[in-house]
């Protein structure tokens, strides 16, 4: 979904071809040391929910899949990774590699959606399968959602890869890293964090295989995505 336009908000963002401005690795310096146990695909005991460090590692893998989209162009109701997204999209595709298959199926929705309908269904959605939580309390690794402006419907989110930075998709700009300024600030909406990994039999996290075939069924479908958004 794209943002709506704004002077300042477009303040806080950058291009992919624009770097990242300021190396975030110094503001989580602090916790990777307790990081490296933990992978989205890891199966490890040490990578199970409840194991040791597990909350800030897998903050970590979330942060770097989120990442891992940068650049992708904008495009409309899509998820595939390198090819197109909108931020839901993105937000759809984190979900898939940190969490497992999406909980519902994704109905079609126009770029207007929220002026259309009124209902705040972008909330909704993160209220049913995320976990709220305080603004002040969000780190790398949750979902934020923004109003984009006073009384607007709530219809754009993004992901923290540090405390001060996220990663979204824009319609002007594609998938890129800004910096969560005070302008983004006041246009939150909420805060939420992913839940834990859905399991299988042996109690490992769900190792997302069906995601390579769900790409490739994408990639298929969607084949104008390559020639521009």
């Amino acid at each position: 979904m794209a943002a709506a336009s704004s002077t300042d908000g477009a303040k806080g963002l950058r291009h992919p071809g624009e770097g990242r401005g300021p190396d975030p690795a110094a503001e989580i310096a602090a916790t990777d040391a307790l990081d490296s146990g933990w992978s989205l695909s890891s199966g490890s005991p040490e990578a199970r929910p409840g194991g040791r460090n597990d909350d800030g590692a897998r903050r970590a893998a979330v942060a770097a899949e989120a990442r891992a989209w940068l650049g992708t162009p904008y495009h409309h109701q899509a998820s595939v990774k390198g090819v197109g997204c909108d931020c839901l999209g993105l937000l759809r595709g984190v979900w898939r590699a940190a969490v497992g298959p999406e909980p519902e199926a994704m109905v079609a929705y126009t770029p207007d959606w929220g002026q259309a309908t009124g209902e705040e269904t972008l909330l909704a959605v993160a209220n049913r399968h995320l976990v709220p939580i305080a603004l002040a309390e969000a780190t790398r690794g949750d979902v934020l959602v923004f109003r984009m402006k006073p009384r607007a419907v709530a219809k754009h989110c993004g992901i923290l890869v540090t405390p001060s930075r996220f990663v979204h998709s824009h319609g002007k700009a594609g998938t890129v890293e800004a910096n969560l300024s005070d302008w983004w600030r006041r246009h939150v909406a909420g805060a939420f964090a992913f839940p834990e990994p859905r399991r299988v039999g042996n109690g490992a996290a769900v190792a997302h295989a069906e995601t390579g075939a769900e790409t490739r069924g994408q990639r298929q479908a969607l084949p104008t995505l390559r020639g521009g958004r």
